[in-house]
This record gives C-alpha cells, structure tokens and sequence, in this order.
C-alpha cells in the first residue's frame, strides 16, 4: 500500500546478440589464426578491426580463404554489432523512462498520502522506525540523500523522495502540509535544527519527534517547536539499566 518497486533485468535478445557478438569474435581470432597463419593477439586484432569497420589497412588477407573468411566475419559481424549497439541503446533509454515513470508513480501515491509520518533519514535509528511503522501499517514516506540508503529503500518498495530533508522544496513532496507526523532522526544536529526551522515555517500543526546527538540540543529543539527529542544513547542506557534490574 505504501510501498513502490522499479526494476528491470536485461532483456534476453540483448544477451543473446552479446553472447553472438563474443562468438564471432572468438571464431575470427581462431580463423585468421588458421587460414593466415598469425599469432593470436594478431588475429583478435585483425578481427576486431573487421567487426567495428576500423581497420587500418596494416593487416589484409594474402590467401582466398582468408578473403572468403574476412567477407563472412565482416557481414556478420558488423550486423551483430549493430544489432547489439541498437539493443544496449535501447535498453538504456526504455531505464530512464522508465526510471521517469517510476517516479512520476511514486509521487502519484505520496500525493495521496493524508495524516502521513515523514521519516527524515534512513540511517540506522531510521530503519528502525521505518521497521515498526510498517509492523503497525501506518502511512508513511521516507526523505534520504544517500545513494546507498536510497538503493535499499528501493529495493525494499518504501515510498521515498530522494532530496534533502533541509529544503522546503524536498518537505513539499513529501506532503508535509497533509502530514501529521515528522520524524527527523539525522544524524547531524545543524541539521534536525533546519528540519524544524522549515517544517514548522510550512505546517505549524504538524508534530515533530527529533534525534539529538548532544544532550544540549534537547532543550534548543523543544524551544523551536519541537515536540519531542530523543537521545538515541541514552534512551539506550536507561533500557539496557531498566533490564539490569529484573535480575537483581
């Protein structure tokens, strides 16, 4: 319900006219290493000039098998070639619109969101949350930079906007006018700071829950607008110190 996929593989004429393309390659070098009597890297050479229609002129046939041989290596070749070029292209832009399409998609569904949570990081307190947001099925989207945490988002089908949390424009797609919840778990404080600044500026009723990296940032945070601040660390301790005690 929340969630949004984009994948392709490659397409199997694109495989099957690389694996040709190879095996033209490798029985011209095997030819011409046969029918003109030259070394192999001579011959891999020779054929390669004669598929990609490069040739310099400093390697030609002297026997009409070699001829015939060049002739046919020449034909089939550069049609394969061609064909794969016209494939890998066309493979490469059908991923972009595709990848345009996607995201068009996504932001249909985000558009849709309504009483939603904006999860801003993916990192390791982000994850976590995005974990038990999906246990109790409550709308939300995630707002991340980071190639490598976009990658898992992806591949996981988690709505997302890939932006900079800091920026209106990013909090916009997100639908933070609609949102009911902003969690802003960044790892830098400067920036959870901007993050309430920004969120507030463009919905004051919105709640925010922020991560705080220094304990001086709490009471910073709940005097801009923010509703609530967690100390990852120490949240920690007081659990790790609450379960100390059930066995004394």
């Amino acid at each position: 319900m929340y969630y949004f996929r984009l994948e392709r593989g490659i397409p199997d004429n694109l495989k099957i006219s690389v694996a040709l393309l190879f095996l033209i390659i490798v029985i011209g070098t095997s030819g011409f290493h046969l029918i003109e009597n030259v070394d192999l890297i001579s011959s891999l050479y020779w054929t390669v000039a004669t598929v990609t229609t490069i040739g310099y002129g400093d390697i030609v046939p002297h026997t009409t098998g070699g001829r015939i041989f060049s002739i046919i290596i020449m034909i089939s070749g550069v049609s394969v070639a061609i064909y794969t070029f016209t494939a890998a292209m066309a493979f490469s832009m059908e991923g972009e619109l595709k990848t345009i399409l996607g995201m068009s998609k996504m932001q249909e569904k985000i558009d849709r969101l309504k009483g939603h949570v904006i999860v801003c990081g993916y990192g390791k307190v982000g994850k976590n949350i995005v974990s038990n947001l999906i246990k109790e099925e409550i709308p939300f989207v995630v707002i991340e930079k980071e190639t490598a945490a976009i990658d898992i988002l992806a591949r996981n089908n988690i709505l997302h906007i890939v932006g900079d949390a800091t920026y209106q424009e990013t909090l916009e797609m997100a639908g933070i006018s609609r949102g009911k919840v902003l969690i802003s778990c960044l790892s830098n404080d400067a920036d959870n700071l901007y993050v309430i600044i920004e969120a507030k500026e463009m919905n004051p009723d919105i709640r925010l829950i922020l991560r705080a990296s220094r304990p001086e940032s709490v009471k910073r945070f709940m005097k801009l607008g923010a509703d609530k601040v967690i100390l990852p660390e120490e949240a920690g301790a007081n659990q790790m110190a609450s379960a100390a005690k059930e066995y004394l």
